[in-house]
């Protein structure tokens, strides 16, 4: 072969192998958004051997739609559309393959904290188990175990606390998760969060205190249990008002009998001059007004 043969010949291997690895490099760059998609896709038709197969193939569990969510979202129940299913087997996949576990959920807050708000205990077990931190918070500051709490799931407030959850930590307006447990009446809850350290005297940005919360909604057995845990009947708000103000307000006749018995003091007035039976008269509550009046 001639040397303008060989040059031509090896100017051609050149530039096929510049072609071909261009090509290459274009593939893989499209690739992945694109099983990406896939795989997401997949994930809303709850088709886990296409989800298993795309994985192998090295599918992004990190790509989002045009909501922001990701498969691992999808799988998990949290995302805008598709609140309420759940694949704890798809969750646990994605998680094997890496699946950004903390990851800014399109709703605020975190994947965690959805999964305890729609109670999928075992999907949350799971995310733990992953790493998932279960003190980062939603845009009003409450964590996971605010969420428990109010929903009154004992388990998944043990799986919480059991995983370090902060027991006292406060929601933006200054609410715990013991208070949203207590003006629920979640006796069991409350209690558990009362063994786990929480503070029994806290209160939101009103001065609101757990014991005012659940007597306004009246809880009687909550009561109880925060005064065995040496919360104070007497505290009062930055309106003045006290517990026994706040169940004659809301017409809570048991728990106002509760109060009475315990030693709340009737005649305690708020800084406008109201007491329990102002309270019970003004809001129309005639025979827990009566009551208060006759059992002086």
């Amino acid at each position: 072969m001639s040397r303008v043969a060989f040059a031509r010949v090896t100017r051609g291997a050149m530039v096929l192998s510049i072609v071909v690895s261009t090509a290459c490099w274009c593939t893989s760059i499209e690739a992945k958004p694109n099983l990406g998609k896939k795989l997401l896709d997949a994930t809303r038709k709850a088709d886990s051997t296409q989800v298993l197969a795309l994985l192998a193939q090295g599918a992004d569990t990190q790509y989002e739609d045009e909501d922001g969510c990701t498969a691992l979202m999808v799988a998990a129940g949290g995302c805008p559309k598709d609140h309420g299913s759940a694949s704890l087997e798809l969750v646990r996949a994605f998680l094997r393959a890496g699946a950004a576990v903390d990851a800014p959920h399109p709703e605020g807050g975190t994947l965690l904290i959805h999964a305890v708000v729609f109670d999928h205990v075992e999907i949350a077990r799971a995310l733990l188990d992953a790493h998932a931190d279960p003190n980062l918070r939603d845009p009003d500051e409450r964590t996971a175990l605010f969420f428990a709490a109010g929903g009154g799931n004992a388990e998944l407030v043990r799986l919480l606390l059991d995983r370090k959850a902060a027991v006292n930590m406060k929601s933006s307006d200054g609410t715990s998760p013991l208070q949203n447990a207590s003006g629920k009446g979640h006796l069991e809850v409350v209690q558990i969060l009362l063994k786990a350290g929480a503070d029994p005297a806290s209160a939101d940005a009103h001065g609101q205190t757990c014991f005012m919360t659940a007597a306004y909604n009246g809880a009687v057995d909550v009561l109880a249990a925060l005064s065995e845990a040496k919360a104070d009947m007497s505290a009062r708000d930055v309106a003045g008002n006290t517990a026994l103000m706040n169940a004659a307000y809301a017409g809570q006749l048991d728990a106002c009998k509760w109060l009475l018995d315990h030693g709340a003091d009737r005649n305690a007035q708020n800084k406008q001059g109201q007491t329990a039976l102002t309270y019970a008269r003004d809001r129309g509550h005639k025979y827990l007004a009566h009551y208060l009046e006759s059992s002086q």
